[in-house]
C-alpha cells in the first residue's frame, strides 16, 4: 500500500505541475495581449501625429515643394533620357551608314589594288619583251630583277636545307 500512496501522490504533484504550466501559459498570453494593445496604442498615437502633421498647412506645403522638385527632377530625367536616347539613334544609324561606306571603300581599294597589278605586270611583260622603253619603268624592272634573283636564291637554299629533314618536303 506504501507504493500505491507513492504512486498517487506523484499522480497528484505532476497534476499540480501541469496546473502551475496552464497558469504561467495564461499568464505569458495575457501580457503578448498586453504588449500587442501597447503597440497598437504606440501606432495609434503615431498616426494621430503623422495626420496633425498632415493638417498643417507648413506640411502640407513642404510636402507639395517635395513633389514638385521631384516631378521637376523626373521630367529634366525624362528629357535627359530622350536626348541620350536620341543620340544613341542617330550614332547607331550614322555608325552603320559609315561602316557601310567604310567597306565600300575597302572592297574598291581591293579591285584597285588588283587593277594595279594586273597594270604592272602587263607592263612588266611588255619590258621584258623589250616593247616598252621608258626610263622610270625600265628602272624599276631592273629592281624587280634584283628582287626575284634572290628569291631564286632563298628557294634554292630552302630545298638544299629541306633535303637535310627526312620528313620535311619542300
Amino acid at each position: 500500500m506504501a507504493k500505491k500512496g507513492k504512486e498517487e501522490d506523484k499522480k497528484v504533484v505532476g497534476r499540480k505541475k501541469v496546473k502551475k504550466t496552464k497558469k504561467e501559459v495564461k499568464k505569458d498570453i495575457s501580457k503578448g495581449t498586453k504588449l500587442r494593445e501597447t503597440i497598437k496604442g504606440d501606432i495609434k498615437k503615431q498616426l494621430k501625429s503623422v495626420e496633425k502633421k498632415l493638417k498643417d498647412p507648413k506640411t502640407k506645403e513642404e510636402f507639395k515643394k517635395i513633389v514638385e522638385k521631384t516631378e521637376k527632377g523626373l521630367k529634366t530625367f525624362g528629357a535627359k533620357i530622350l536626348e541620350l536616347a536620341e543620340v544613341v539613334k542617330e550614332d547607331t544609324v550614322y555608325g552603320a551608314k559609315i561602316g557601310s561606306l567604310k567597306l565600300k571603300v575597302m572592297d574598291l581599294e581591293s579591285k584597285r589594288m588588283k587593277k594595279l597589278r594586273a597594270l604592272g605586270e602587263t607592263v612588266y611583260k611588255l619590258v621584258q619583251e623589250k616593247k616598252l622603253d621608258y626610263p622610270e619603268v625600265n628602272d624599276l624592272y631592273k629592281q624587280i630583277l634584283v628582287i626575284e634573283e634572290d628569291i631564286c636564291k632563298y628557294q634554292a637554299e630552302i630545298k638544299v636545307t629541306g633535303k637535310k629533314f627526312k620528313k620535311v618536303n619542300f
